[in-house]
């Protein structure tokens, strides 16, 4: 997350701080569209290792039900209780959060930046020169 934040210019924040934004209302209109892709990345990332992390939970914390119990410990409980149909719900569910997540990410448009003008793909260019004036 931080490389997107990094690869911004300062140029577009700088322009709509001259054009009247304060730094906080830049921050939220310009900055923060133009990340956007980079913040879904790295929640979409940071998820799919918190699924992943199934070893550990089990040897550091255990697996206690309704006190250690996430999603994908929640399927090994369900499978040793030999409920198959309660593991099969499970484990489908977080398959359709996973493509949920997943396919938001795919287009570049998501339903929070539908309509904006604001977009990272926006030149802003700067003033003409006396030539390209004429």
């Amino acid at each position: 997350m931080r490389v997107t934040f990094d690869q911004l210019s300062p140029r577009t924040e700088l322009v709509a701080m001259t054009l009247g934004c304060s730094r906080s209302q830049a921050f939220w209109r310009i900055v923060l569209p133009e990340c956007q892709r980079g913040l879904v990345t790295a929640f979409t990332l940071s998820w799919a290792r918190s699924l992943g992390e199934f070893g550990p939970i089990l040897v550091f914390s255990g697996v206690i039900r309704e006190k250690t119990e996430v999603l994908s410990t929640s399927v090994y409980l369900e499978l040793n209780m030999g409920q198959i149909e309660s593991a099969v719900a499970v484990a489908l569910l977080m398959v359709v959060i996973a493509g949920l997540v997943l396919s938001r990410g795919q287009d570049g448009r998501t339903s929070w930046s539908a309509g904006r003008i604001n977009s990272p793909r926006t030149k802003i260019q700067g003033p003409k020169s006396n030539a390209e004036r004429r």
